[in-house]
């Protein structure tokens, strides 16, 4: 049912119309409304508009998708909607079977924070999760929703607010937990890159104790409730790549006839990775230095957490060349799992991602197959 409730345009799902899982609870699926313009910003940027679905859960709580919309083609749901906004009431029109799918909403990256209802009472204590990718519809399409409610008023939507102090996390691709466990292949990886470049090889039981790694890995992708396939390929792609610079950082650091010790290494890989890492910086994130002079304006803190984050950033590189070079590159790796295992409790903890039983099962199996390996590397001395 669509209904004209003179603020907005309300549309209404009557019995089960789809769900969303956030932290183990089930929220369905209400209606869908519409503000223009957006009323979240992100990177202080507005949307000419942005659509709620609201959700209810069975204890009544409630979680709500925002959906920012830009200038551009027209939206293929609105197209069925528009020719109806202009007939209806406050009484409603019912339309028959309408698919909350044709919105478009997937499994993809979003904003998430704990904020209030936009509209009176404001209700405190609403899930908000907004999309990161903005759709597009044409400026018939949001007139049309717009100006049909004869509210007297130029927008509908309430003024952005200030965050409070409320945390707003983002989630690209993969949760923090899941991104841990995959890096804790990385061994496999280093073993794999020392193999076809040095021709070391491990004792046999070394190389057994990293299968559990692996399968401990493939078993939580299968059972990761927020597994993306895109984020799952860069995150090995990542994987890898570390593993083959640990090991070409291990030649460089044995080789007597290079010379080179811990603090000339990092000397000279430093201005080769600021040389690539910025212009993709400001290709990727091209609003990156405005955003940061306005932060370090309006956070007084900024400048110095950025200079202790520059310091530990270079005490942790620092350490990991002395390791690597009075151990190896695989053991180097096999101690980051340590790190990894703690990573992903913190993650579970601080920002609950929702676990399944065979995630888990997958990553304490790859968490035994790294003490594991510490074991058979202690018995092979």
């Amino acid at each position: 049912m669509i209904i004209n409730r003179g603020h907005d345009i309300k549309l209404q799902w009557e019995g089960d119309a789809g769900c969303i899982n956030i932290d183990g609870t089930e929220f369905k699926l209400q209606q869908c409304h519409w503000h223009t313009p957006s009323e979240h910003k992100v990177d202080g940027k507005c949307f000419a508009m942005e659509a709620h679905m609201v959700h209810q859960s069975a204890d009544g709580r409630m979680a709500v998708v925002a959906i920012p919309f830009k200038i551009g083609t027209p939206n293929p749901f609105l197209d069925g909607l528009i020719r109806q906004v202009e007939t209806i009431d406050d009484k409603g029109l019912k339309l028959g079977m309408v698919n909350p799918q044709q919105l478009g909403v997937n499994d993809e990256p979003f904003y998430r924070y704990i904020g209030s209802l936009t509209v009176p009472p404001c209700t405190e204590g609403i899930v908000w999760t907004v999309l990161y990718q903005a759709r597009t519809v044409s400026v018939e399409q949001m007139m049309a929703l717009r100006y049909v409610v004869h509210d007297g008023f130029e927008a509908n939507a309430r003024p952005v607010q200030g965050l409070h102090k409320r945390p707003v996390y983002l989630a690209m691709y993969l949760p923090v937990s899941f991104n841990q466990a995959v890096g804790a292949t990385t061994p496999f990886f280093t073993a794999l890159f020392a193999y076809l470049i040095t021709q070391k090889r491990e004792a046999w039981v070394t190389y057994g104790c990293l299968v559990p790694v692996v399968a401990g890995v493939v078993i939580a992708s299968g059972g990761e409730p927020s597994f993306h396939l895109y984020g799952f390929i860069m995150c090995i792609g990542a994987t890898a790549a570390r593993a083959f610079k640990s090991v070409l950082q291990g030649i460089l650091l044995s080789n007597e006839g290079e010379k080179l010790n811990s603090m000339n290494l990092l000397l000279y890989m430093s201005p080769i990775a600021v040389l690539v890492l910025l212009p993709a910086t400001l290709v990727m994130e091209p609003n990156v230095i405005d955003a940061t002079i306005t932060l370090a304006v309006t956070h007084r803190y900024l400048v110095l957490l950025i200079l202790i984050n520059s310091t530990m950033a270079y005490g942790a590189n620092l350490l990991n060349f002395l390791v690597t070079k009075h151990t190896s590159a695989l053991t180097l790796q096999v101690l980051g799992n340590a790190k990894g295992a703690v990573a992903v409790v913190i993650s579970i903890l601080l920002f609950r991602n929702p676990v399944t039983f065979i995630g888990i099962a997958g990553y304490a199996m790859t968490v035994m197959g790294v003490v594991a390996y510490g074991e058979s590397k202690r018995r092979s001395k």
